[in-house]
């Protein structure tokens, strides 16, 4: 139980959060923002012409008390539009604090495609990490693109290397110098080098800005918590019906 919290709660990835917003149920709440407004507009329109109505006919007249009751919006509606805002609100927080390289696709080839600057983002977020303060993740980014056979030859100590834009790079690539020395921008073209640094990236950067990981997470499980909070009101009332 713990661990689960901790996987979808309290310190969840990226990538988890991107399968939990991928939800279908999610797309079906965010339907009634566009459904629940009218449905207002047209109670609303109700109870504003009641001195009309009452005046239409007599048994209107009489009428109109009870039928007025039922002049507002169910709470399962209620509790679906509070579902679809608290889905979009997670969204919100995904799409600006998730890395491109998480959300953009799950396979190189899927980044390239999707993204005008798949380079450069990949170059930023290469350089980010190499000039921040974390040496935990600039190991996880070197012993990373190691494990799948691209070494940092230049520099010689890429850990301790005061990085730039314009630093010098170069890597080789199944034991061979490959491609030549250049800016990291320019490197990351190759896709003998560009490939592994997605891969990698993604893997060092999944853990990336807890803050706004955490609020995203708490919002779709808001989410959830009310779909299911409708569901159990439309179940009740499918109970009643079969016991009358």
């Amino acid at each position: 139980m713990i661990h689960l919290l901790e996987r979808y709660l309290l310190n969840p990835h990226w990538r988890t959060i991107k399968v939990v917003g991928q939800a279908k149920v999610l797309g079906i709440s965010a339907t009634t923002i566009i459904i629940a407004p009218l449905l207002s507009r047209i109670l609303v329109k109700l109870n504003e012409m009641e001195t009309t109505i009452r005046q239409a006919h007599p048994a209107l007249n009489a009428l109109f008390p009870l039928i007025q009751y039922h002049f507002e919006l169910p709470l399962s509606i209620k509790l679906l539009v509070g579902s679809a805002v608290c889905a979009l609100l997670g969204k919100g927080i995904y799409e600006m604090g998730c890395p491109v390289y998480v959300k953009a696709g799950d396979t190189y080839e899927e980044f390239r495609h999707s993204q005008a600057r798949a380079t450069d983002v990949l170059a930023d977020g290469f350089l980010k990490v190499m000039q921040g303060s974390s040496n935990e993740k600039k190991g996880g980014i070197v012993s990373g693109l190691q494990a799948l056979q691209v070494n940092i030859t230049h520099p010689s100590f890429p850990d301790a290397q005061q990085w730039a834009a314009d630093t010098v790079v170069s890597f080789s690539t199944g034991g061979r110098p490959y491609p030549p020395k250049g800016p990291t921008a320019y490197l990351v073209r190759y896709p003998e080098v560009g490939g592994p640094l997605f891969y990698v990236l993604r893997d060092v950067m999944d853990d990336s800005r807890r803050p706004a990981r955490v609020a995203c997470a708490l919002l779709y499980g808001v989410a959830f918590v009310l779909l299911a909070g409708t569901l159990l009101i439309q179940l009740s009332w499918a109970v009643r019906g079969m016991l009358l």
